[in-house]
């Protein structure tokens, strides 16, 4: 397992962003991740896919809508929960597994100890991509 990048440079912090809670100590600031332009994205798109093409890794996993994007053109993470489809990346076949950003699914905490059923699907969803990875029973991709 590695991690990796859609680009090569930090785009910088987004806007602070407060969840909403019943006590005031309860209180969680998120700071949303800028998400990459374009220019950036596809200047390092040609480093980033030799990159994947070199690690010849068996499954993506995108994290949020700008990595998904960058795969399939694809920029709703919620509507494949739990699907996984294959793509092409600089010839390589893998399995795509989109999720939804952390950000996204941690801001609807309401107190800090408070775990959401949406967070807990996430989790889930991890897990069965882990398990269907591990296992040798997935199917072959074919292109």
């Amino acid at each position: 397992m590695r991690w990796g990048n859609i680009v090569k440079t930090f785009p910088g912090k987004g806007e602070a962003v407060q969840s909403e809670a019943t006590r005031e100590e309860d209180i969680e600031v998120f700071h949303y991740p800028k998400i990459p332009d374009q220019t950036s994205i596809e200047c390092c798109r040609p480093q980033v896919t030799a990159d994947i093409v070199k690690a010849k890794p068996r499954a993506i996993f995108t994290i949020g809508k700008a990595s998904l994007a960058w795969v399939a053109h694809e920029t709703h993470a919620y509507l494949w929960l739990g699907r996984r489809f294959p793509a092409l990346v600089g010839g390589h076949p893998v399995w795509v597994y989109p999720f939804q950003h952390p950000y996204d699914v941690m801001k609807q905490r309401k107190w800090r100890n408070h775990r959401p059923d949406f967070e807990e699907h996430w989790y889930r969803m991890l897990r069965l991509a882990q398990k269907q990875l591990l296992n040798d029973d997935t199917l072959p991709i074919v292109m």
